[in-house]
């Protein structure tokens, strides 16, 4: 799965080095605390897949999410 989040990046011309840093920017910068915080969460969860002794994939496995696209967007939501 890695190589594939790999591929899509790089046909995108993202690099992980613009990720990180944007991530960065986000955990000291956002206004909303709860996305700072998430953001730094979320570097530390890099932080921690780089620095691991496990498989490479034991950070790679997919989790299932529910679709929730049928919802309407929040913003159009608060016009009604």
């Amino acid at each position: 799965m890695q190589e594939k989040y790999q591929e899509a990046l790089d046909k995108s011309g993202v690099s992980l080095d613009e990720i990180v840093k944007g991530i960065k920017n986000l955990s000291e910068t956002a206004k909303d605390e709860s996305i700072r915080f998430d953001a730094y969460e979320l570097l530390l969860n890099i932080y921690e897949m780089a620095n691991c002794d496990c498989e490479e994939d034991e950070y790679w496995e997919e989790e299932e999410y529910e679709d929730d696209s049928s919802e309407e967007p929040a913003d159009e939501a608060d016009k009604k």
